[in-house]
C-alpha cells in the first residue's frame, strides 16, 4: 500500500478550535456552541477528557487525558449526506493521519485502524456521527497516549487497540500532543474536503488506499446471517462493495470481519 511521506502540517486555513479541560461530551458541548452561533461549519471542540463520552450505541466511552477527544462541526450537504458521511470522514482522517506520520487505514464504516508491518491491524481511534436540528457533527476519538485493553472494548470486536504513541513515525519524528496533533488533522480534514472535485465523488476513490482488508475476503455480520465476499471497494452511497459469485453488491450494514476461510 502507497503512503503519503510524513511532512509537517501545511496550513492552508486555520478551522477555529474550541479548547476545554474537562466537558462531560465533546459531541454535547459542540452543539451547545453551534445553537448558539458560535460554532460555524468545520469549527470544532477538543477537551482534555471527557466524563461522559459516548461511542456507537451510545455505549460508554472512557476519556482519560493523553489521547484526542473531539468534535467537527461538518457541512450538511454532498458528500457529509446519507450514508456515506461516516466513511467519507473515515477517508480522510485516515489520509491526514498517514500524511502525519502513522500508516492507518479505514475499517468501514468508521473505525481508524493502525497498521503495523507484520502484524495484525489494530484500532487506533474512531468516529460518530451525529446530527441535530440540521446541524451534524463528526465526534472523533484518537488513541495518542492511551489505549484500552481488549477486555474494554466491546464484545465481538474484531480487533485490539493501541495508541500512536507505541509506534515511531515515519521519519522519525516524535510525538506531538493531542492538542499539536489535532490542529494539524483538522486542518488536513477542511483542505481534503475543498479540494474535492466539483461533483464530489472522488472520495470513493481515495478509498483504495486507505481501505483496510481491500482485494481480500471477508466477512459482513448482522442480525440476518454473514454474507461473504471479496472486498472490492466504497460504492458511491457509501456502502462496501462485495464481490459474490462473480457479482458486486453494495452493502451498508454490519460489522466487517477478516474471513477466516
Amino acid at each position: 500500500m502507497n503512503r503519503p511521506k510524513a511532512c509537517a502540517c501545511a496550513i492552508e486555513v486555520l478551522p477555529s478550535i474550541w479548547r476545554f479541560g474537562t466537558v462531560t461530551s465533546c459531541l454535547d458541548t459542540a452543539f451547545h456552541l453551534a445553537e448558539r452561533h458560535m460554532l460555524p461549519p468545520w469549527g470544532s471542540v477538543q477537551a482534555v477528557q471527557q466524563s461522559a463520552g459516548r461511542g456507537q450505541l451510545r455505549r460508554q466511552w472512557y476519556s482519560p487525558p493523553g489521547n484526542i477527544y473531539a468534535a467537527v462541526r461538518l457541512p450538511v450537504h454532498d458528500p457529509f449526506n446519507g450514508s456515506k458521511a461516516a466513511p467519507v470522514v473515515g477517508i480522510f482522517m485516515a489520509e491526514a493521519l498517514c500524511a502525519e506520520g502513522w500508516a492507518v487505514s479505514l475499517k468501514w464504516p468508521n473505525d481508524l485502524v493502525f497498521c503495523p508491518k507484520d502484524n495484525a491491524p489494530v484500532k487506533v481511534g474512531g468516529i460518530l456521527l451525529e446530527e441535530r436540528r440540521n446541524i451534524l457533527l463528526a465526534g472523533i476519538g484518537i488513541n495518542v497516549t492511551w489505549a484500552p485493553t481488549l477486555a474494554n472494548m466491546r464484545e465481538q470486536t474484531s480487533l485490539g487497540a493501541t495508541c500512536l504513541g507505541r509506534w515511531q513515525r515515519f521519519g522519525g519524528l516524535p510525538v506531538p500532543t493531542a492538542e499539536e496533533l489535532w490542529q494539524c488533522l483538522v486542518t488536513r480534514l477542511y483542505s481534503a474536503y475543498t479540494h474535492l472535485d466539483e461533483c464530489n465523488r472522488d472520495w470513493a476513490k481515495r478509498a483504495e488506499a486507505v481501505l483496510l482488508w481491500r482485494d481480500r475476503q471477508v466477512e459482513l455480520v448482522d442480525e440476518t446471517g454473514v454474507i461473504q465476499g471479496r472486498l472490492i471497494g466504497l460504492g458511491t452511497g457509501g456502502g462496501i462493495l462485495l464481490e459474490r459469485v462473480g457479482l458486486c453488491e453494495e452493502f451498508f450494514h454490519g460489522s466487517l470481519y477478516l474471513s477466516s476461510r
